[in-house]
């Protein structure tokens, strides 16, 4: 699926950071799985970003490599 706006973007970033934490339940090493919950909490975090009212779009498609 392609991302075509920024409302996209936070719905996957949402959605890794919770692909993430389900990764966790598997086998891990305990610094793995530390990883993989400090790449979900980073996911949130920009996703939150995307979704502060005023937050400018280009800026933060950008960071991500993406064109608005």
């Amino acid at each position: 699926m392609a991302i075509r706006n920024p409302r996209q973007l936070a719905k996957r970033l949402r959605q890794n950071a919770v692909d993430c934490e389900k990764a966790t339940s598997n086998d891990l090493r305990s610094e793995h799985r530390t990883l993989l919950l400090r790449t979900a909490e980073h996911y949130r975090m920009h996703a939150d970003k995307i979704d502060e009212p005023g937050a400018k779009w280009e800026a933060v498609m950008k960071s991500f490599g993406l064109t608005p």
